[in-house]
């Protein structure tokens, strides 16, 4: 089913999860033909309203699902560690990692053949100099592209309750959590970009520590948990179906991944060393953020670090202590993808 008429179906009972102004914002949406129809629809009501209100309608929700992802149940899972951010524009989500710092931040893409036994079948990543890194993509070959994200009911990160799955533990700096208003961004520093066509976009791991912002625009600002790890579920394949990963537009990979085995595509951006948390570097993404205006991640209860223990390369895979000093980025929800 695709995103438009996915939609549709949700009907009334969408209003209950997002509200009816974000209702009307994704009505708006599945009457779209393609992505950027979708993009026209935000921008256009944006700039024919004189209501400073009104684009907040346009911020603060992602495409959704209710459907619970299966950590264990995927044909192809992503898997994101380290300083990338997160957004869509119209069927597919886009992710920014951060190379600024490539003599701290290393970044590192695995690709894992998970059968009876774990297998690595593609390594690219940064060693002395950095990894030739700048265009990604991931998708199910020749398959319109339908990305959504698990939105469960009854999530409140100030009362920090809510499925530990649903993608909203990310802070979403474009949302409720941050300035709640499209950002201006830049790819300055946040210059390797990927697209994903494919899969449900969760919280695969999220702190045990609770945080809040504290400063700038927001002297007291509860987060409750925050997410640590995140993931996409490309679900199981069916026959004659294929997955892709291409690297500055070249296939990269020995083979591609069918419903033979599940396979994992693991996104590291992590410092190879720091145990100090990385948050403040989501606003190299971002050019119309003063300084006077940006924000601190505080810890406010003490958290314990607890490994992955189901993929082939459990997580923490390089920085060790993330729990209480997270280096996971952040969200932009506006839908404008990214330059």
């Amino acid at each position: 089913m695709n995103r438009r008429d996915y939609l549709k179906r949700m009907g009334l009972s969408t209003a209950v999860v997002v509200g009816n102004n974000q209702l009307a914002s994704l009505r708006a949406i599945a009457g779209s033909s393609s992505e950027d129809d979708a993009y026209c629809v935000n921008r256009n009501y944006m700039s024919h309203s004189n209501n400073t209100a009104a684009p907040q309608a346009n911020v603060g929700h992602w495409p959704p699902t209710q459907s619970k992802p299966s950590p264990t149940d995927f044909g192809v899972k992503l898997i994101f560690a380290g300083m990338c951010i997160f957004g869509y524009r119209g069927n597919e989500a886009r992710v920014v990692f951060h190379r600024g710092h490539t003599d701290t931040h290393k970044m590192r893409i695995i690709v894992s053949e998970k059968a009876r036994s774990c297998s690595d079948i593609y390594t690219i990543g940064d060693g002395s100099l950095p990894a030739n890194i700048y265009k990604l993509e991931v998708g199910i070959e020749d398959k319109s592209s339908n990305v959504n994200f698990f939105l469960a009911p009854n999530f409140d990160r100030a009362a920090k309750t809510g499925d530990e799955l649903d993608f909203r533990w990310l802070i979403d700096l474009e949302g409720p959590d941050g300035y709640n208003r499209e950002l201006s961004k830049t790819d300055v520093k946040f210059s390797a970009k990927m697209k994903v066509k494919h899969g449900t976009f969760y919280t695969y791991q999220r702190t045990h520590a609770t945080f809040k912002a504290q400063g700038g625009l927001f002297p007291e600002r509860p987060f409750g948990y925050i997410a640590k790890v995140m993931a996409a579920n490309i679900g199981r394949l069916n026959d004659g179906e294929s997955v892709y990963l291409r690297v500055n537009d070249n296939d990269v990979l020995p083979y591609p991944l069918t419903n033979r085995a599940q396979y994992e595509i693991y996104f590291f951006n992590e410092p190879d060393t720091s145990t100090y948390g990385d948050f403040d570097m989501v606003f190299d993404a971002f050019d119309d953020i003063k300084p006077n205006e940006r924000f601190k991640l505080v810890r406010v209860t003490r958290g314990y670090e607890e490994e992955t223990r189901d993929l082939c390369h459990n997580i923490p895979y390089v920085k060790k202590g993330t729990d209480e000093a997270p280096c996971m980025g952040g969200g932009f929800s506006s839908g404008k993808g990214f330059p």
